[in-house]
């Protein structure tokens, strides 16, 4: 398997000369252990969710640490906060020895509450999400149909890196997510009930083609709360006032209307006052999608 660099890694080598603790936080997969173990070789490598660490973590948290070798990293640690209190007490003993233990977590908000409590002052905190276009070597040469490609299936590491088909990969990232971290954050009784409730969430921000009965075709509309973007797609660097024409005529009432033509043209470059260019590779950052 292919690994891939991560634009963080520069950060954490610097963090792990400096802090006894470095903490790593991030969505389920998207790629915390695997950067760490590719780093740090040399670190030891314990993961709590292994049914049989986290227990014996569980019953005694003091025991556990004093049993993990110097230089060692701690995958999931939200299974089990209550070892953080003990890892300060390990690091206080050696304060000066940097790089003492790296920790993972998936759940930033328990993990955080932890962390602020136990190790303030003895921990760098980073915070990794999935790929970025520049992680994955999308530069400026990119084709739209592959721009768009990679929008569907997503930055995550498995299906943008490795091929894994997305069909298969989100409804199983959803029923872990369901099933493990939500229900350890919250006393959730029914899956099936939560689950519509995160799917009307994501309802809140629509995203379609659009034709009204005059037959005015807009590529890309963005609905959210209070505003849409109207989205035209250009594969091209000249454009002119045409472009535009149909942004003029479309206005969708009771909301705060934004004009984009997206296009291969390097500058953003505003057109006839009413629509922006904004160059491909700027979309995310730009329009914020």
């Amino acid at each position: 398997m292919k690994y891939l660099h991560r634009d963080i890694e520069p950060f954490l080598r610097k963090a792990i000369q400096q802090f006894p603790v470095i903490a790593v936080t991030g969505p389920r997969q998207s790629g915390k252990s695997t950067t760490l173990q590719k780093l740090f070789r040399n670190h030891t490598y314990f993961t709590l969710d292994d049914p049989v660490v986290r227990r014996q973590a569980k019953d005694d948290p003091g025991l556990f640490i004093d049993k993990v070798p110097p230089f060692s990293i701690l995958d999931e640690i939200q299974y089990v906060p209550q070892i953080l209190p003990y890892i300060k007490i390990r690091v206080d003993q050696n304060r000066d020895m940097a790089g003492q233990f790296l920790l993972t977590g998936s759940q930033i908000f328990q993990l955080m509450a932890g962390m602020t409590e136990s190790l303030a002052g003895r921990v760098a905190l980073f915070e990794l999400l999935p790929f970025s276009l520049g992680e994955l070597s999308m530069d400026r040469k990119t084709t739209l149909p592959d721009l768009f490609s990679l929008l569907y299936r997503g930055f995550f590491p498995e299906p943008a890196a490795q091929g894994v088909n997305t069909d298969m990969f989100f409804p199983s990232y959803m029923q872990t997510y369901l099933e493990r971290d939500i229900r350890q954050i919250s006393n959730v009784q029914d899956l099936s009930l939560f689950q519509k409730f995160v799917e009307l969430l994501a309802g809140r921000f629509e995203l379609y083609f659009y034709r009204d009965s005059n037959k005015n075709e807009i590529d890309l509309i963005i609905d959210r709360a209070g505003k849409v973007d109207l989205i035209e797609i250009k594969m091209r660097i000249n454009l002119n006032y045409d472009d535009v024409k149909t942004l003029k005529k479309i206005d969708i009432r009771n909301k705060q209307n934004n004009r984009w033509i997206v296009s291969c043209l390097e500058h953003q470059l505003i057109i006839e006052k009413i629509a922006q260019n904004v160059p491909w590779w700027d979309v995310i950052k730009t329009i914020r999608i």
